[in-house]
């Protein structure tokens, strides 16, 4: 009889980190792992539980926009868990990491977690985390900081992200990128949630010089804001605002979440990633799958994705000037700009292979099971 899996996430929004699991779930063997969905009950991540037809509990983590109390989410969490008939819990991320190892000793269930973020941790919440069995990381570079951060290299295991080979493939973009936009534009794209950890602004900085010189380039920005604190709301005013100081609103867009990211990047000549912390940053793959170039940051796991000087160029942390260059570089040759395309996408296809990440995580069940 196969095992069911309880998938345990926290926001109602699809971003990267629910994008993985939902690839994972596509290649799961159902013969043996029957996944089972405890999440918001509206929003766009429930509406991709219908769409794929996976069970869906309605569950709430958070109340009055707050995460709720431990003790609480671990005693009503665990009732569920035993009526639904789980054999293990799967958290996806820090967060739900830090509830899933309390919950399955109160259930009696055996609990993993993916990490997906790079967060320093606090004795209590190492404390937390260590009731898992197995801490998945999405990168060497998250498993590094895990480890660097306290917790022991046995609990910790890697298994990369993967992404289907044709996720780019017959992609049509849904509506315009901007009012007046039209195919074949010059277009660089920046995708990602509006956050200080993206760092946008470095995008922007970086950019603004290289649109005063070239009237027929324009910078998009793919992703909304869904932090609701303060320096979050300024973080992303400020933006706005410097595009009208520099008076550049007719080359530099914004425009909200996307579902349409595969057909975008296929219109864009390269990825501006200007993030200053990432685990293993999921438009990274696709931008590389899509045969998409990137200019990055060397943070976090992004050197296990893009090869800097074959698949991308990546820059130290925070430079602006050498993230300028970089950008310059590949605007201004397209030979190498293919070549590095077609690179990206043979390394992506052969390195993410969703069919070996799902055998990854499937072998930690085993294992624990």
């Amino acid at each position: 009889m196969p095992a069911r899996i309880a998938y345990l996430l926290e926001y109602p929004t699809v971003s990267g980190g629910e994008r993985s699991l939902l690839c994972l779930l596509d290649h799961l063997d159902r013969s043996r792992f029957v996944p089972v969905l405890f999440a918001p009950k509206q929003g766009p991540m429930a509406q991709e539980i219908r769409v794929r037809g996976l069970a869906h509990v309605p569950y709430e983590m958070n109340a009055a926009g707050r995460r709720r109390p431990f003790d609480e989410v671990q005693k009503d969490l665990a009732g569920l868990l035993l009526a639904s008939e789980i054999s293990l819990l799967h958290g996806n991320s820090l967060s739900c990491a830090e509830y899933t190892g309390l919950v399955g000793e109160e259930a009696g269930l055996p609990a993993v977690a993916h990490v997906r973020d790079i967060q320093k941790l606090k004795a209590s919440r190492r404390g937390r985390l260590v009731r898992n069995k197995k801490l998945i990381a999405v990168s060497h570079g998250t498993r590094d900081h895990l480890v660097g951060q306290g917790l022991s290299e046995s609990l910790v295991e890697v298994v990369w992200n993967g992404i289907p080979e044709k996720f780019c493939d017959a992609a049509e973009v849904k509506s315009p990128l901007w009012p007046g936009w039209e195919p074949g534009m010059r277009v660089i794209a920046n995708i990602g949630q509006i956050c200080l950890r993206k760092a946008q602004d470095l995008c922007l900085e970086a950019m603004i010089p290289l649109l005063k010189a070239d009237s027929e380039l324009h910078l998009l920005f793919v992703g909304e804001r869904f932090s609701k604190k303060a320096e979050s709301v300024r973080f992303e005013e400020s933006l706005h605002e410097r595009t009208e100081d520099e008076a550049l609103g007719q080359q530099i867009h914004f425009t909200a979440y996307r579902d349409d990211v595969p057909a975008i990047l296929g219109e864009t000549l390269l990825l501006a990633h200007s993030a200053h912390q990432e685990p293993l940053g999921r438009v990274l793959l696709e931008a590389q799958i899509s045969g998409v170039p990137v200019v990055g940051m060397t943070v976090g796991g992004n050197q296990e994705v893009v090869e800097s000087g074959r698949t991308g160029l990546l820059v130290p942390k925070g430079e602006v000037e050498a993230f300028r260059q970089a950008v310059s570089k590949l605007l201004n040759d397209d030979k190498m700009r293919e070549e590095m395309g077609q690179r990206a996408r043979r390394r992506a296809t052969e390195r993410f292979d969703p069919e070996r990440s799902a055998a990854g995580v499937m072998d930690i069940y085993d294992t624990i099971l």
